[in-house]
């Protein structure tokens, strides 16, 4: 699934509940294409991305693609069908293991900003030495990032009922 939001009022709307769910690390990509510096989307497991989108063609602005693997979903390369385009159309790469903290995606922002393609995989800790492997493999020079989980910490994600599932 890949959701258009275009409007500055979506834009603020979406940020508004990304921030009720206590997800404020996106925050610095949704006011980035709020304030029309940037492009981004959030690629789900399963999706496909349309190649026009990756294009800067119809849209010079950088483009931000983000993968979301980390919310109970596959997490692995192989739940994402353009793995490999996605790496290898990146100018930088953010392998992200670990829980997300806005200062990441500032500096997504950042070099979107001076590279125009920034791919940021959203992983889990288990599934991160397999996109670190796949990076290596199809785009092993391309600039990056590895964020992961510091030794003797938790796990990334952190064992959570599923979605929907009531707390008592």
């Amino acid at each position: 699934m890949l959701a258009h939001i275009k409007t500055r009022a979506q834009m603020a709307e979406a940020l508004h509940r990304f921030e009720q769910a206590g997800d404020t690390w996106h925050a610095p990509l949704i006011r980035a294409a709020m304030a029309g510096t940037i492009r981004f989307a959030i690629l789900a497991p399963g999706a496909r991305v349309q190649l026009r989108i990756l294009s800067m063609r119809h849209d010079p602005r950088p483009l931000v693609m983000v993968v979301g693997g980390d919310t109970g979903g596959p997490a692995t390369p192989d739940a994402f069908p353009q793995a490999r385009r996605l790496i290898r159309w990146a100018r930088f790469v953010v392998l992200h293991g670990a829980g997300g903290e806005p200062g990441h995606y500032r500096s997504a922002v950042e070099a979107a900003q001076r590279l125009q393609r920034v791919l940021i995989v959203e992983t889990t800790g288990a599934a991160l030495p397999t996109w670190v492997a796949l990076k290596r493999e199809v785009a092993g020079e391309t600039p990056g990032l590895i964020v992961m989980v510091a030794p003797g910490k938790p796990a990334h994600p952190r064992e959570a009922p599923p979605l929907g599932v009531p707390l008592q």
